[in-house]
């Protein structure tokens, strides 16, 4: 903001430092502070036997549209995790299978769907700075490493229908959501790790119907979700880990509907 001073400046000064605040630009003719935002990040994730291969090993704390294109013949459900701080990758590795795991990263998102053999799915995620892994526990296949840094400037954001935030232990979300495909942006507000299951309720019990894990404290997820209409809960089941409850059992639950 200019001060009072320079508002009561010369009479034409004062419109063109006006008009320059007014519209976000540096006073330039032309100028357009939209178009002079970052475009979103992207990185692709190719898939194969042998391991998972990332077009960057690095990107910024913004925006990042990942494409998993899978070339294996079962499917690939991407998720990732940041190390926690000490961490190194070797310790990660050798406690990947087993429950350790959970005390080394910090779980920090996932694809809705799996990748099918042959076919591509992504998900856009602001992830906070660190270092990080792209894996599928499941599919017992070579991590990839890449890393996280500080950015820089303004980048474009990704749209989203509806906003949820994923917090110790709560959701806070729309108590309607419409029927079909819509973007959901995902915010871990807490500090721990989290998941999100949606469960179409049917005669008081739950069944489910979509998943993702929670991006890492701070960071975003804008997912695409397609439900049919009807009551269901946003539950997590991830752990705590000081009393090893599950985080539904501390509240962590939501029921809203789709129609």
């Amino acid at each position: 903001m200019f001060p009072n001073s320079i508002r009561f400046a010369v009479v034409g000064v004062c419109v063109v430092l006006a008009a320059s605040c007014a519209d976000g630009s540096d006073g330039t003719p032309g100028t357009d502070p939209v178009a002079q935002r970052r475009p979103i990040q992207e990185l692709a994730v190719t898939v194969a036997k042998s391991g998972a291969q990332l077009s960057v090993d690095s990107i910024k704390a913004a925006p990042v549209t990942v494409s998993v294109t899978n070339n294996t013949k079962g499917p690939y459900h991407i998720a990732f995790a940041r190390l926690n701080e000490g961490v190194s990758l070797d310790e990660v590795e050798k406690n990947i299978q087993s429950d350790k795991v959970l005390e080394l990263i910090t779980v920090a998102g996932s694809t809705v769907d799996a990748a099918k053999p042959g076919g591509t799915t992504e998900v856009t995620i602001q992830f906070p700075e660190g270092d990080y892994i792209a894996l599928d526990p499941e599919a017992k296949i070579p991590f990839a490493p890449f890393s996280v840094t500080a950015a820089s400037g303004e980048y474009e954001m990704p749209e989203s229908e509806y906003e949820v935030e994923a917090g110790d232990f709560y959701f806070e979300m729309p108590k309607t959501i419409a029927a079909g495909p819509v973007t959901l942006a995902v915010t871990n507000a807490g500090e721990q790790s989290h998941e999100m299951s949606l469960g179409f309720v049917k005669g008081g019990s739950e069944e489910g119907e979509a998943f993702m894990l929670v991006p890492a404290p701070g960071g975003t997820a804008w997912a695409e979700f397609s439900l049919e209409p009807g009551k269901y809960q946003a539950l997590c089941y991830f752990p705590d880990p000081k009393t090893g409850k599950p985080h539904i059992k501390l509240g962590m639950r939501a029921t809203f509907t789709v129609k």
